[in-house]
């Protein structure tokens, strides 16, 4: 009888140790599959000395992205971009340099970096335009390239500067989708004019989503938030609630000149500090 009891009590602990290490295979498991769910993404360059490698170019030419000396302080270096009238470049008026992440549904993306506008930006008795500096761009869908995909798209998200014949600069964001009939584009201001040689710092969290109820932007200048041009209210720390994907591929970041067609003078821009981290959400 007392071995009969002795068996069973060890029968028991053996169970019950077998079940305790059962239980610590799954939270490790969760642990680890937590761990490779959020993977961490990180991009930086200050323009000290060349490009980094994670950058790619789109310019007529090599001399129109180069580092150069900061306007304003000779020591440090900063990027010049140029895009004089005659450059068409991937079917567009533009000299951009650009990353392509790979951040698809479900990341989050935090970025920053600074903008100086030299006096010869601003100019006075040009048509009404547009000059984008920063767009995430969209991918044609699985199957498609640009040749094949002939529907036409808006950045999902973008920063321009609008202009008038008086020299008069704003700083716009937007963001949403718009292709066909379809328009979901939320606009915001910047009310102060954009000013020659001054430094601005533009930021933005980014979560990338299919839906609207889920993805969303958070834009600041200098620290504040854009102004909503239907309601004439500052946007709070609430977020704009948009899509942002035409498509489960990823957008990809671009930043430098793409111009409307308006405008009767080349351009130029400096950029400097750009900071960006991504991580993985859900």
């Amino acid at each position: 009888m007392r071995l009969c009891s002795l068996l069973i009590v060890l029968i028991f602990f053996s169970c019950k140790n077998d079940k305790e290490i059962f239980q610590k295979t799954i939270i490790k498991n969760k642990e680890e599959t937590s761990s490779n769910k959020n993977i961490l993404k990180k991009f930086e360059d200050n323009f000290d000395v060349k490009l980094n490698s994670f950058w790619k170019r789109e310019n007529q030419d090599s001399a129109r992205i180069k580092i150069v000396n900061d306007p304003l302080e000779q020591e440090n270096k900063v990027l010049k971009v140029d895009l004089n009238l005659g450059d068409y470049v991937s079917g567009g008026l533009r000299s951009e340099i650009l990353i392509e992440p790979k951040d698809s549904f479900g990341y989050k993306t935090n970025y920053s970096f600074k903008f100086l506008l030299p006096n010869d930006f601003f100019k006075e008795n040009e048509d009404k335009g547009w000059i984008i500096i920063h767009q995430w761009h969209d991918s044609p869908p699985p199957g498609f390239g640009w040749s094949t995909y002939k529907e036409k798209t808006q950045p999902p998200l973008h920063l321009l500067i609008e202009h008038n014949p008086d020299g008069i600069y704003y700083l716009y964001f937007k963001t949403g989708l718009k292709t066909g009939g379809m328009d979901e584009i939320y606009t915001t201001i910047w009310k102060e004019n954009l000013k020659p040689n001054q430094w601005y710092e533009f930021s933005c969290e980014v979560l990338w989503s299919l839906y609207n109820n889920e993805g969303y932007s958070i834009p600041k200048l200098n620290g504040n938030y854009p102004f909503d041009l239907k309601g004439d209210t500052m946007v709070k720390r609430e977020r704009i609630m948009r899509r942002n994907m035409y498509n489960s591929l990823p957008n990809y970041f671009k930043m430098g000149l793409y111009r409307s067609g308006t405008e009767k003078h080349n351009r130029s821009i400096y950029f400097d500090d750009f900071k960006y981290k991504s991580i993985r959400m859900k």
